[in-house]
């Protein structure tokens, strides 16, 4: 049975992007292309098709999602969806049009993180506490019309029950990030040590430069333990709406040996970038199921994180990682042991490989063709 499917999402899925839903959303359409007779990709850019994608622009360029969702809406009303057997919306609110507009239509959709936290990062609590029980109308309101819900980590639907103590009543199965393990293997780059030094050990970050990474924590755990150590350096790849005021935090207290700001790096470069480092960092607020975790693992590279998302799943202490608490002398001591007995690409890869196999497109894609296969004979 080929599927005849719509998926939403605010951007355009044949572009790279910056973020874990962006590759989220490209590797899904790759994964499940041969298996399906056309996916209408309503998202931004210009009208465009390549093989069984077709795109049609919501917006020309990214947008705040209330005014995507509102164009959405206004769009809905001139195209004809007939001939679709599904729908699935990377977005709660991406449900609405559908519920009123086309209800034949069945829903899914993927559950990328939190909601609200974003907002309040942007915002702030007062704003957050004005508008929170209008979006929680809205979000009771989907929830309850959606067929499918595909959280990608069980963090994501302990954060769902807190609000809505009947959310695990619903159809609902958790599907996990995916990663494009052709990407990301064990190489031997020299990509920071040909732009800094040979001699350095470094120490990265890569991700949004955002509210929720709190890279605030990696600067200050660098002022407070490794001014002494100039041969460690800690690396901060990405780019995002902090990325100033990190500049001036950074350049203010960390005199002695300040991190290195990379800026957005070209996506065919992360795999060398990330295998030319001795640890990827994480220090989150908050996760739903991160990505640079398994790049990093599927290149050999151990990870220190805080426990957010699933990386328990992922990371085995001492094997190819740490999992510690959220203070800088937990950081410290796992950065320093791992530089003073470090691990080998070798060993790290085997002891994650099992965990990243469940994260393939191969894998994650089947899941979803699984999942449209039901809700459309149900």
């Amino acid at each position: 049975m080929k599927f005849l499917i719509i998926q939403v999402y605010q951007t355009n899925p044949f572009k790279e992007g910056q973020g874990g839903g962006v590759r989220y959303v490209r590797n899904l359409l790759r994964g499940i292309q041969s298996s399906v007779r056309e996916v209408l990709f309503l998202g931004l850019g210009k009208k465009e098709q390549q093989k069984h994608i077709k795109l049609i622009p919501i917006t020309k360029e990214i947008t705040g999602y209330i005014k995507f969702l509102f164009m959405l809406m206004i769009k809905l009303l001139f195209i004809n969806l007939s001939k679709y057997d599904i729908v699935h919306v990377h977005r709660l609110y991406f449900a609405i049009p559908f519920i009123f507009l086309k209800p034949k239509l069945k829903i899914v959709c993927s559950l990328h993180g939190r909601t609200f936290s974003v907002f309040e990062s942007n915002n702030g609590s007062l704003k957050l506490k004005l508008i929170k029980p209008f979006f929680m109308i809205i979000e009771r309101f989907a929830i309850k019309h959606i067929d499918y819900l595909i959280p990608v980590s069980q963090d994501v639907v302990n954060s769902f029950e807190i609000k809505y103590p009947n959310f695990t009543n619903n159809n609902i199965e958790i599907i996990g990030s995916m990663l494009d393990l052709s990407k990301f293997s064990i190489l031997e780059s020299k990509y920071l040590q040909d732009k800094f030094s040979p001699t350095n050990k470094y120490i990265l970050f890569v991700g949004r430069l955002s509210d929720v990474k709190d890279i605030n924590f990696l600067i200050n755990l660098w002022h407070e333990k490794f001014q002494d150590k100039k041969n460690v350096k800690l690396v901060i790849a990405g780019n995002g709406e902090d990325r100033e005021k990190l500049l001036k935090l950074s350049e203010k207290i960390c005199v002695e040996n300040y991190p290195l700001f990379l800026g957005e790096i070209n996506p065919s470069q992360v795999s060398k970038l990330i295998s030319s480092s001795n640890i990827v960092i994480l220090a989150s607020k908050h996760e739903a199921s991160p990505t640079i975790i398994k790049e990093s693992l599927s290149s050999g590279i151990p990870v220190i994180t805080n426990n957010v998302g699933d990386v328990k799943d992922f990371i085995k202490d001492g094997k190819n990682g740490y999992i510690v608490n959220k203070d800088c002398n937990s950081y410290s001591h796992a950065i320093t042991k791992l530089l003073t007995d470090p691990l080998s690409k070798d060993e790290v890869l085997e002891y994650s490989y099992k965990a990243l196999e469940t994260c393939s497109i191969e894998y994650v894609s089947n899941e979803y063709l699984k999942i449209y296969k039901k809700v459309i004979n149900d």
